[in-house]
């Protein structure tokens, strides 16, 4: 097989097709369920009361510790399910949802407005249809955009593998090249799949090579950022798996401070309230990667404790003094005291 030509067609083929083969995201968002408990020397029944408590703070106004955003309670996702909201006519959908537009992060308040707006236009069309209009025009620019990827991939693997590697390369593009034009059945083109190929692809090549490799892979379009793929992934779906990803990076979640993959313990005194965006993007990396990535975390980290603060003094939530303190003390260790929260408006 030469790879050459595929790649080569890959980049020039740009004729009208029907693509419906294609997964270009595996951005995959916290699920809105309760962790397991397995805290040390701790009750189930504990954790249990901790999650609520910091959960319910939400209801309060409290902003995520990372970017200082309002987020959404996930007992109203609850009640979403419970009501029968998915399965609404498309335009009480969308009204439904404009209480949320300003939670929304970037990319998804853009796809709502765009559903909004082709809902006047089409409005007993369900969201699912509605993308389906969009992708027409769009599908051609994504395609563009996955071309630059294999092709800096082509060219790195030309100038840098030897011939058998090359060839070996040249494999996974024509796989890559029939799923994206829809020329294997019951088979989707998969970004997460693409990048698990590459990362087994390098396990042989030194560690230079293998990182420029990966890297390059990682830029694959993905619906977590990129409109285009978003649309494209989620014409697939149902209005309720549309619904549920406009609104998922903005829950509020628990996040531990410590993370429990480093031994943190699963109790109160180690959580946080943090949007599902951040919790996940931060996974177990270290809070002072996190802060780098995040300048204003240490602002808004100040922000949100000053507003438990006046929850607390005022009683009205259910935590108490003791998780202030435990949350001043939790976030100066594990930031390495880059968070220093002040709280001496505490009441004691």
């Amino acid at each position: 097989m030469r790879i050459f030509s595929v790649t080569q067609n890959l980049f020039l083929q740009r004729g009208t097709f029907e693509n419906n083969h294609t997964d270009y995201s595996q951005y995959r968002v916290p699920v809105l369920r309760q962790d397991s408990f397995t805290g040390k020397n701790i009750s189930k029944e504990y954790n249990t009361y901790g999650k609520k408590a910091i959960i319910s703070l939400i209801k309060h106004g409290v902003t995520c510790l990372c970017c200082g955003k309002k987020m959404i309670d996930p007992a109203d996702i609850s009640k979403m399910e419970k009501s029968g909201f998915f399965n609404q006519n498309p335009k009480l959908i969308l009204t439904g949802l404009k209480q949320y537009e300003d939670l929304m992060p970037s990319l998804e308040k853009r796809i709502y407005k765009l559903l909004c707006s082709l809902n006047e236009k089409y409005p007993n069309i369900s969201l699912k249809k509605l993308l389906k209009i969009k992708k027409v025009d769009i599908e051609t620019k994504l395609i563009d955009k996955q071309s630059k990827v294999f092709g800096n991939i082509y060219n790195y693997g030309k100038k840098y593998l030897s011939d058998e590697k090359f060839e070996q390369l040249g494999e996974i593009f024509q796989e890559c090249y029939d799923e994206i034009y829809g020329r294997k059945l019951h088979t989707t083109f998969s970004r997460k799949k693409f990048i698990g190929f590459i990362y087994l692809f390098t396990r042989d090549l030194d560690k230079k090579q293998a990182n420029k490799l990966i890297s390059l892979a990682e830029k694959m379009p993905s619906s977590k950022d990129m409109y285009e793929a978003f649309i494209i992934k989620y014409s697939r779906k149902s209005d309720k798996e549309i619904v549920m990803r406009l609104l998922q990076r903005s829950v509020g979640t628990i996040e531990h401070i410590k993370p429990k993959a480093e031994d943190g313990s699963d109790n109160i005194y180690n959580y946080a309230l943090e949007c599902a965006n951040d919790n996940w993007n931060r996974s177990s990396n270290p809070m002072f990667l996190q802060i780098s990535q995040n300048p204003k975390m240490p602002a808004n980290a100040q922000k949100q404790v000053n507003q438990i603060i006046e929850l607390v003094n005022q009683k009205k939530c259910n935590v108490d003094g003791k998780y202030v303190h435990a949350l001043k003390d939790a976030l100066y260790r594990e930031s390495g005291g880059i968070i220093n929260l002040d709280i001496s408006k505490l009441k004691e």
